[in-house]
């Protein structure tokens, strides 16, 4: 059994090139509230693959800024407004030493994420994670209806 958590960035001003766009005040108080979220319900070994976005960065900068942050993380570009199958291949090509991994990128591909692997239907809000639960041995066999939505964290703000 593996744990994905699919989160969408938290709220993002405006700037002329969208990859550039930073947190809003909001979206910064709303990357703390979710992330201490996570933090209470993932393992200390949870691993975070993130686009490398402005936004999508700041949001986990937010998470780990924690001093008891013990998880890992990765960034990779092809996330950046990355569909849901291009989502999908990034967690299937993950290590299987990882029990708990986290994907954090964009709508609307983290919502169509959600819906093909839990045939649930939830359009993520910013800052909002998604908590899955699948029923693999392997990330690699990781495809449509192998998750169970377990819960949404929305930020407290």
């Amino acid at each position: 059994m593996k744990t994905l958590w699919i989160a969408r960035h938290a709220e993002a001003a405006s700037h002329p090139r969208d990859s550039m766009r930073p947190l809003t005040l909001r979206g910064k108080e709303q990357a703390l509230s979710t992330g201490n979220a996570l933090f209470r319900e993932s393992p200390s070994d949870l691993h975070v693959i993130c686009s490398a976005s402005k936004r999508t960065v700041e949001t986990l900068a937010h998470w780990t800024s924690r001093p008891d942050w013990q998880g890992s993380t990765d960034l990779h570009d092809d996330l950046y407004l990355a569909d849901s199958k291009t989502l999908l291949q990034r967690i299937c090509n993950t290590d299987d030493s990882i029990t708990h991994l986290c994907i954090l990128a964009h709508n609307p591909g983290t919502s169509d994420l959600i819906q093909h692997l839990s045939r649930q239907q939830h359009g993520l809000e910013p800052g909002e994670i998604a908590q899955t639960a699948l029923t693999v041995k392997s990330w690699r066999e990781v495809s449509e209806g192998f998750g169970q939505l377990i819960r949404i964290f929305k930020p407290e703000t």
